[in-house]
This record gives C-alpha cells, sequence and structure tokens, in this order.
C-alpha cells in the first residue's frame, strides 16, 4: 500500500512510499545511536535468549503473526489506564521480540509526552523527540534513531510538555502515523 506523505517528510522520495521504503529511509537517513539498556528490563536486547520473560515475548509475537494473517496489523498500541502498570516494559520487550524476527523492522514510537520512559529502557537518548517534532521544532530525521542492528527504529518521547493532549491530538500526529 502506498502512503502519501508531506515532501518535507522525505524530499529525495517525491512524498510516495511504501511501508518497506519508510523504514528503510529511515534506517539509511537516521544517526545510529549507542544504546545502553536495562538490562533488567529488556530481556531480548543483544539477543538473549535464556532471560526472564522471553519466552512470553515470543508467544505474543507468535499470536500477533496469527492475528495477521486474517487481518493486517500496521499499527499496535500499549497502553492502560494508571502509570506503571508495565506499558514501557511490554512495548520495549515485544518490540524487541518482533524486530528479532527475520525480515521484520519495528518503529516503537513512545507518545507519552508528560512522564515519557522508554528511552530510559533502551539506554537511549530522550531528546530531540516526538514533542520536539509536534511542536515544530525538529524535523523527523532528526528525532529517529536506530539501533545496532537495524531492525528497530525508535522515536523518543522529547522534552516532557504541559500541552501534551493538544499535540497528540494535533495533525502533524495523524499525518506522521
Amino acid at each position: 500500500r502506498e502512503v502519501a506523505l508531506p515532501l518535507d517528510f522525505f524530499p529525495e522520495a517525491g512524498g510516495i512510499l511504501d511501508a518497506p521504503d519508510i523504514l528503510g529511509i529511515l534506517s539509511e537517513h537516521c544517526p545510529r545511536r549507542a544504546w545502553h539498556p536495562e538490562r533488567g528490563k529488556l530481556s531480548l536486547f543483544d539477543g538473549h535468549s535464556d532471560a526472564t520473560g522471553t519466552e512470553e515475548f515470543r508467544s505474543l509475537r507468535s499470536q500477533l503473526n496469527l492475528l495477521q494473517q486474517r487481518k493486517p496489523l500496521k499499527k499496535l498500541l500499549i497502553t492502560s489506564p494508571l502509570p506503571t502498570e508495565g506499558k514501557s516494559f511490554v512495548a520495549s520487550n515485544l518490540a524487541q521480540a518482533i524486530a528479532r524476527q527475520p525480515g521484520s523492522h519495528v518503529l516503537l514510537l513512545d507518545c507519552d509526552l508528560r512522564l515519557p520512559q522508554l528511552h530510559n529502557f533502551l539506554g537511549a537518548s530522550s531528546a530531540p523527540g516526538l514533542s520536539e517534532y509536534l511542536g515544530g521544532e525538529a524535523d523527523l530525521l532528526s528525532i529517529v534513531q536506530r539501533d545496532p542492528a537495524d531492525n528497530l527504529v525508535f522515536m523518543a518521547a522529547g522534552q516532557s510538555v504541559e500541552n501534551s493532549t493538544e499535540l497528540i491530538g494535533g495533525e502533524r500526529l495523524k499525518v506522521l502515523l
């Protein structure tokens, strides 16, 4: 399926890209940054196959693959009503499980603009991130980080902001997604 994006996203592509092209361009043009994950929280980073919880995330990945056969999944939202319920833990580990599958690529996006945590799990930079992009202070390629294996692309939430509801509800995030 083709996706029409504003030309300022990927000027070299003329604004029309399919999903594999988008991840390819992001991987090619965004900086590779050293990540220093919290080993106790990110069980699949560096391929630790015997870490606690690894098999559960692989099982969840398999269940998602079965669902994918019935209806293609393009986006997956991990959420809950309260803080400290494990959203970042599940999102970061599931992203790693999917990224480790041959031929898979994952874009992990931290949309918690008030108390972002995903960058801590990955040991990645927190800014610039989504809040700077949505506020018009940064372009897309400057907020994208890729892992050393190139299968996981990450967008941190950026600096905490007071107007997170307005930024999340704005047109820029809809176009990005």
